[in-house]
């Protein structure tokens, strides 16, 4: 997993996100890009649409487990919010819901 390549697309999520909310076009971000954004802003995510986002998407070769374990860094780095959902996989890696602003 590329970290940078994932920062970088988290920020295209997050202004992108700001930009649908501002139009009232939550379905303009489910075009683009296969997934609900929830939240009255739409700014609310679940790590695993993430990392879906990130293979289909953007086309990257990432890990659930090590992006799962990376994940509250990166989202510290970026001021992300996060908040534990569920444990997947007998606790190896958890799904998260991501304010990306």
């Amino acid at each position: 997993m590329n970290r940078d390549e994932v920062i970088s697309a988290l920020k295209e999520l997050q202004a992108d996100s700001k930009a649908f909310n501002e139009k009232q076009d939550p379905m303009g971000l489910f075009k683009k890009y296969g997934v609900f954004f929830l939240g009255e802003k739409y700014n609310l995510i679940f790590s695993h649409e993430i990392l879906s986002i990130l293979q289909k998407y953007y086309h990257m070769d990432v890990d659930i487990i090590e992006f799962t374990q990376e994940l509250p860094a990166i989202c510290d780095s970026l001021g992300m919010t996060y908040e534990p959902v569920a444990e997947l996989f007998a606790s190896a890696a958890s799904c998260f819901e991501v304010a990306l602003w």
